[in-house]
């Protein structure tokens, strides 16, 4: 029988509501990396890393539903918003702008190679009328490719 550490599950609970805070905050107004997180785990203990992961990326989406909704009601706010956290551009955002334009949803796929913060993407996306679900199913393997990456 496996013997109950409660002090080392506690700690990984934490570690892993701390990942799916940053995701989550990355993913609308913060502007540090969850990277950041996953990069301390990485080193490390592999598998912790892609466990905590897994926690950031259900943040990171769960902020871009947010960001993609906030988006949908009202467009101008959130672009005026997210252009204002440190680290975006108005350049970015129109590059945004052209990908979804000419890309539609794989424009996502640029993102993490751009540099581009996801919520712009999102927010854009939302504008543009790309469809909310495609927008999910695309954002999880383009999220989690980078938190892997990151991760190894």
């Amino acid at each position: 029988m496996e013997k109950l550490d409660i002090k080392t599950d506690t700690n990984r609970i934490r570690q892993n509501i701390v990942g799916l805070a940053w995701g989550f905050a990355e993913a609308t107004l913060f502007f540090i990396i969850p990277d950041v997180y996953i990069s301390y785990f990485a080193v490390k203990d592999l598998k912790r890393a892609l466990v905590v992961s897994l926690y950031v990326l259900v943040g990171s989406i769960s902020g871009g539903v947010i960001v993609y909704i906030w988006a949908k009601i009202d467009y101008e706010s959130t672009i005026e918003i997210i252009d204002k956290v440190p680290a975006v551009t108005e350049q970015m955002l129109e590059t945004v702008r052209s990908e979804i334009s000419e890309r539609g949803v794989f424009a996502l796929l640029l993102g993490p190679l751009n540099g581009i913060p996801y919520k712009a993407y999102v927010a854009i996306a939302s504008e543009a009328n790309v469809n909310f679900l495609a927008l999910i199913l695309v954002s999880i393997p383009v999220r989690m490719m980078r938190f892997v990456l990151v991760t190894i």
